[in-house]
């Protein structure tokens, strides 16, 4: 039986057997032929999902270099989900292997088996009855998410491809009837506190609060599941697995990237949206909106055009969005604490939208300005004069190691300390790559920067003389110390033929960093 789809993405299509008594059968797809690349796109890849399974690329198209190629698929359930990212391709193939019935016992099993392409549907089947590509209990469809109407959920649908595409990103005025879909589908409303090793592949919920040498005021509070997603959205592998293998067996951990013009018009998207999260969960900022309902704001303006928010079981992480108030120096677990007037709050934006990273992190003071965040505003100007600096230095042939220096000399200027824990790093369809980008000086980064190389550059400055931080018991929240405050900005970089671009520039709709 031969067949022929065209494939585009968010329109899977499945090779399926009606019978349960279907045993093995062996599925040849002759070719796979691009027929169109989305915007910025410099992948487009074909996944198959196998019933009861978890979705794998089995072909990877390159516009312009590799268009066509061929691939086996062996089925062992009976049933598959094909679907594309990045792309529209045509994929013809043929069934190489009739069905067997699961239980010789059973004449009338044997008879259906036998039969010619009885009750064998190719390009048929059910999104809701199938789950997702990612996995049933994470990348959810709207309606089995939250009994939205089939028309409510197509006009999303739509709404988030024109967005995708047209690089007009919707508001949460826009988006806001639709918070509430992505919470949790199953305990949505249960709390429990993260806990877990750093770096560990495990986590899990407690309802008790660990114990803990707390080096400050601040206390975790308990925090709600993780966030569903709409099918569509061309999540990264860490998405189902909780753990980034094509970025870790990546050859892009010890070579930096050159990208061709495509890969960073790729990255203009990314970052352009990345930006526009950034400004709308910065002006939900004020005292009594927890952390939590900020991650929420971000989870549903990433998804809602048509992006995956990057964070999102990354390693594990439970959120969208990092929340470090205080003295958490950065990746702080959104939770049910309310913000209060005086605090300061970093907020770690990161999409990944057609493929490519955007990210940025920005620190805010709570609260109205005035002599109260006077120590605030200097270690918030200090961090972000560092970046500055570091930026304006940026261009071909500047090696990676001096921005370290640049970065220290202005920390002992405003007498804090440079955190050397955690650097800047490369990114494009990898969340962490080359180059390592230290903050502090007398460092190894090894590379000089060439036109075509994204990286990022994210100081964190301590309001103490030490640069040391420990790890709550969530595996992820770093504090200081001694309890002292903290502070951190970041910027996505392209660098230019003669200089250095932005990606995640502010803009007019920025908010203010102290109101």
């Amino acid at each position: 039986m031969n067949f022929t789809w065209t494939l585009e993405p968010g329109a899977p299509r499945y090779f399926h057997h009606a019978r349960s008594s279907v045993g093995e059968a062996e599925l040849e797809i002759t070719s796979v032929v691009l027929l169109a690349a989305a915007a910025g796109s410099a992948r487009v890849r074909l996944r198959v999902r196998y019933e009861h399974g978890e979705s794998m690329v089995v072909a990877t198209l390159t516009p312009g270099e590799t268009e066509s190629t061929c691939v086996y698929a062996r089925i062992a359930s009976g049933d598959a989900r094909f679907s594309v990212e990045g792309g529209v391709v045509e994929v013809s193939g043929r069934v190489l292997a009739s069905f067997a019935a699961a239980s010789s016992d059973d004449d009338d099993d044997d008879e259906a088996a036998s039969s010619d392409d009885e009750g064998l549907r190719v390009g048929e089947g059910s999104d809701e009855s199938w789950g997702s590509d990612v996995e049933a209990t994470r990348e959810t469809v709207i309606e089995a998410t939250a009994g939205v109407s089939e028309g409510a959920a197509s006009r999303e649908a739509a709404a988030r491809a024109v967005a995708t595409t047209s690089g007009r990103w919707r508001t949460l005025d826009e988006i806001r009837n639709t918070l509430e879909w992505w919470d949790a589908a199953k305990g949505g409303d249960e709390r429990a506190f993260h806990v877990q090793n750093p770096g560990a592949r495990r986590s899990s919920r407690s309802r008790e609060m660990p114990k803990f040498a707390w080096t400050g005021k601040l206390r975790p509070r308990e925090t709600t599941a993780k966030r569903s997603y709409p099918s569509g959205l061309q999540p990264p592998d860490y998405a189902v697995s909780g753990w980034p293998d094509e970025e870790f067996g990546s050859r892009y951990q010890s070579v930096i990237e050159v990208k061709p013009h495509s890969a960073r018009d790729g990255m203009r998207a990314a970052c352009s949206l990345a930006r526009h999260v950034m400004d709308t969960v910065a002006w939900a900022i004020e005292p009594g909106v927890t952390t939590d309902e900020l991650d929420r704001i971000c989870h549903a303006v990433t998804v809602g055009n048509g992006a995956y928010p990057s964070p999102l079981n990354y390693m594990g992480f439970p959120k969208s969005l990092c929340t470090s108030v205080n003295e958490v120096v950065c990746h702080g677990i959104p939770d049910a604490r309310p913000l209060e007037e005086g605090d300061i709050i970093n907020l770690d934006v990161t999409v990944r939208l057609n493929g490519y990273h955007g990210d940025l992190n920005e620190t805010y003071y709570v609260g109205k300005g005035g002599a109260r965040s006077k120590s605030a505003q200097a270690l918030m100007d200090c961090t972000r004069g560092a970046l500055e600096k570091a930026i304006a230095y940026c261009r071909p042939g500047r090696r990676f190691r001096d921005l370290g220096e640049i970065i220290a000399r202005e920390a002992d200027r405003g007498g804090y300390a440079s955190v050397k824990d955690f650097c800047g790093h490369g990114i494009g369809e990898l969340f962490h790559c080359a180059p390592n980008v230290p903050h502090y000086a007398r460092n190894k980064a090894i590379g000089v920067m060439k036109e075509g190389m994204t990286f990022t550059i994210e100081p964190m400055f301590n309001e103490s003389s030490s640069h040391k931080v420990v790890h709550w018991p969530d595996g992820w929240t770093a504090v200081t110390t001694n309890g002292a405050r903290s502070a951190q900005y970041e910027h996505t970089l392209l660098i230019t033929s003669d200089g250095v671009e932005v990606l995640t520039a502010r803009t007019k709709n920025s908010r203010p960093f102290i109101i």
